[in-house]
C-alpha cells in the first residue's frame, strides 16, 4: 500500500476519534438530587464501561451524608441516618451496613475526584435513581423525598377487595364520617387504591384525566401521572410511588399517597380499623 495513502487514512482515523470524543463531551451530563441541579467544581460525571459514574463527595454531600476519606486505605467511609457505607478504590466491592455489595465498575480516581458507580448510591442509600439519555441526566430521589414513612405496607402482588360492610371500613374527612359511592377502595397488597374523583372532593382539588393520552394531571400542583405508572412529575420533581395509578372497573384508581401529593391534606391508612382518615394538613 502507498505509504502516503495510509498516513492519510490513520490521520482520517485519529482524527475521527477526536470528533466523537468531542461530541460526547459537548453534552456533560447533569445530576439532579430531589429536583436540584448538584454542582461540580472540578470532575464531571462520567461513563466507564457502560456505567455512569459520579464524584462521591458531591452527591453524598448534597444528600445530608457525612463522608471521611482515609488516606493511607485509600478508603471513603459514609454515614447517612443508620446506613455506613465503605469503598475502597480499584475494589470491586463495598460495605454496606456491614454487608458486601458487589460493584459492575470499581471505585476509581478521575481528575482527584472519587468516583463510584451511580447504581451503587441507589443500592446503598435506598434512594431512586433515574438515568435519561437524551437529556444525559441523572435524577437522584432520597428517600425522605419518596415520604416512604407511610403507613401503607409494601407488599403490592395481591389484589383484594375490602370488606364492603361499612361498619369495618369507614372514611374519615377531618374527623366526619361519610359514606362511600359506588366506587370503592381496594388493597393492592396493603397499598390502599382510592377513586380519584371522590377522594379529589374529598380532599378539595381539581384534577384533569386526558383519555387520549392517559394521563391524569392536577394543574394547581403542577402534578403529572401517567396512568399505569407509578412515577409522579410535581413542580419539576420526579418522585415514586409505591403503587401505579390504574383504571378498574372503569374508575381512575390511585394510591392513597397521591392524594396527599396532589393537596394539601394528609392521608393515612389504618390496617386496624379498616379506616382511611383525610385531615387539613394546614390550618
Amino acid at each position: 500500500m502507498n505509504i502516503g495513502k495510509s498516513v492519510q487514512l490513520f490521520t482520517a482515523f485519529i482524527s475521527s476519534i477526536t470528533l466523537v470524543q468531542m461530541t460526547a463531551q459537548a453534552q456533560e451530563i447533569t445530576v439532579r438530587v430531589n429536583g436540584n441541579n448538584v454542582p461540580f467544581a472540578d470532575t464531571h460525571p462520567q461513563k466507564v464501561e457502560g456505567r455512569v459514574l459520579v464524584p462521591i463527595r458531591g452527591v453524598l454531600e448534597n444528600i445530608g451524608a457525612d463522608i471521611n476519606w482515609n488516606e493511607a486505605t485509600q478508603t471513603v467511609k459514609a454515614k447517612m441516618g443508620e446506613r455506613d457505607l465503605e469503598i475502597r478504590l480499584g475494589s470491586r466491592t463495598a460495605l454496606v451496613n456491614g454487608q458486601t455489595v458487589s460493584l459492575r465498575v470499581p471505585a476509581m480516581r478521575i481528575g482527584g475526584s472519587t468516583m463510584v458507580p451511580l447504581r451503587f448510591i441507589s443500592e446503598a442509600l435506598g434512594a431512586s435513581v433515574e438515568w435519561s439519555e437524551p437529556r444525559q441526566m441523572v435524577s437522584i430521589t432520597t428517600r425522605s423525598a419518596l415520604s416512604t414513612e407511610r403507613p401503607v405496607a409494601r407488599n403490592r402482588d395481591r389484589v383484594q377487595d375490602l370488606e364492603p360492610n361499612k361498619d369495618t371500613f369507614v372514611l374519615r374527612i377531618n374527623g366526619r364520617e361519610e359514606a362511600f359511592g359506588a366506587a370503592r377502595p381496594y388493597l393492592r397488597g396493603e397499598d390502599v387504591m382510592v377513586p380519584l374523583e371522590q377522594f379529589s372532593r374529598a380532599a378539595k382539588f381539581n384534577y384533569r384525566f386526558d383519555s387520549a393520552q392517559n394521563t391524569v394531571t392536577v394543574p394547581d400542583k403542577q402534578l403529572k401521572n401517567a396512568v399505569g405508572s407509578r412515577w409522579v412529575d410535581k413542580n419539576g420533581q420526579r418522585i415514586r410511588m409505591e403503587s401505579p395509578t390504574e383504571i378498574r372497573r372503569s374508575t381512575l384508581y390511585v394510591p392513597l399517597e397521591f392524594i396527599e401529593l396532589a393537596s394539601d391534606q394528609t392521608a393515612t391508612w389504618n390496617a386496624e380499623t379498616h379506616t382511611i382518615a383525610i385531615v387539613n394538613a394546614r390550618p
